[in-house]
């Protein structure tokens, strides 16, 4: 019987560039002696700088301006430059309503002040009450004012024209107020719970 002779698989030879095939070299010799290895680099093509332009498919250039909006006096700034808020104040928010608008927060207010110790603050287009957390807060429309308020359950009523859920644990109530005498019993009592659950 004949041994056929099983030949070996060729290896396949690498002929790097002349360069490389030098500083490949070095690595190997330095990676067997122990020594810092050498990082390869190779050179790649200079791409001809130009000038700046505006931007260009979303990318931002050093001409390119990027207005912000402040949440507090709602004007447009320029990033770079800075801003010197003048925030807008309770009065100015309550200047350009109605006679009952207003005087539908101002009893709410009032109402709200006599729950505890709490918090009173504004941005520019709402009014926040808070205690720990905020439990209620009062967007000013142009007819109406939007009352916003938490609990840990949900209310089915007629006056609660919307319900969000926050989390697992907390329901947002939408309220419109269009007039002062709306602010009173149920309305008040859930405010109260609103206030207690906010510790």
């Amino acid at each position: 019987m004949k041994k056929i002779k099983r030949k070996s698989p060729k290896k396949l030879k690498l002929n790097p560039k002349p360069k490389l095939k030098q500083q490949l070299q070095t690595t190997l010799k330095l990676r067997s002696t122990g020594k810092a290895k050498l990082r390869i680099k190779t050179k790649s093509k200079s791409k001809s700088k130009s000038k700046s332009s505006p931007t260009v498919r979303g990318k931002k250039t050093d001409t390119e301006v990027v207005l912000r909006l402040c949440h507090l006096c709602l004007v447009k700034y320029d990033e770079r430059k800075g801003h010197t808020c003048v925030p807008v104040t309770e009065a100015d928010l309550l200047g350009s309503l109605d006679e009952d608008l207003r005087d539908a927060f101002l009893k709410l207010k009032r109402g709200a002040l006599e729950f505890g110790d709490q918090r009173v603050y504004n941005n520019a287009k709402a009014i926040m009450f808070s205690r720990r957390v905020c439990y209620m807060f009062v967007r000013l429309q142009k007819r109406y004012l939007e009352l916003c308020f938490f609990l840990p359950h949900q209310i089915k009523d007629s006056s609660v024209h919307r319900i969000l859920s926050v989390s697992k644990t907390k329901f947002s109530h939408m309220v419109k107020l269009i007039h002062p005498d709306q602010v009173e019993s149920p309305l008040t009592d859930w405010l109260f719970e609103a206030f207690e659950f906010s510790i």
